[in-house]
């Protein structure tokens, strides 16, 4: 069918790239053993911003908590002036495993873990209502020492913000000191 060196071609092509991907130290991480520290925040979010201020002075920094201070930036760009940590979870689950987390109002977060190298993660999130109903659904990416801010809005005048961070999780090897 093929001559004999386009055989030893392709079969020299599959063991280079097999050499090649198999070394690269993002995709490490990446199997299916791996494991995913997940840090997940409840922050509840008041006094809405009504308007935009019609003068620098105006201007005034959110009132965060100093639980929070890490992701002040992030949250003074919201439309609300105070921010109140409900509470923090920090769980560590399986590359490609599908896990679910209660939050504090009776609300659940779905999350699997997609991918996560030395730099960059993926999860897959899946927001819902006590009820059942849907708030979010959605992929992100985001690079693993940052820390990824969702939010929506609740009856009177407050919002739910969610801040996700993932990290690799230690290895048994890393724990052990090797």
């Amino acid at each position: 069918m093929f001559p004999l060196s386009s055989r030893f071609f392709v079969s020299v092509a599959c063991l280079v790239a097999g050499a090649v991907l198999g070394s690269w130290p993002e995709r490490a991480m990446c199997d299916d053993s791996a494991s995913v520290n997940i840090f997940v925040r409840a922050i509840q979010a008041s006094e809405p911003i009504k308007s935009e201020p019609s003068a620098a002075s105006e201007l005034q920094a959110p009132r965060v908590a100093p639980e929070l201070a890490d992701i002040s930036a992030k949250l003074g760009q919201l439309p609300f002036s105070s921010f109140t940590l409900l509470s923090t979870k920090n769980e560590s689950h399986v590359i490609k495993r599908r896990e679910t987390m209660k939050l504090p109002n009776g609300q659940s977060l779905t999350f699997r873990p997609m991918y996560m190298d030395n730099k960059r993660v993926g999860l897959w999130l899946n927001w819902r209502e006590a009820d059942g109903s849907e708030i979010l659904n959605t992929r992100v990416h985001f690079d693993s020492d940052d820390t990824v801010v969702t939010g929506t809005d609740c009856a009177g005048d407050k919002g739910l913000i969610l801040a996700i961070k993932a990290v690799p999780a230690p290895t048994a090897e890393a724990a052990a000191g090797k």
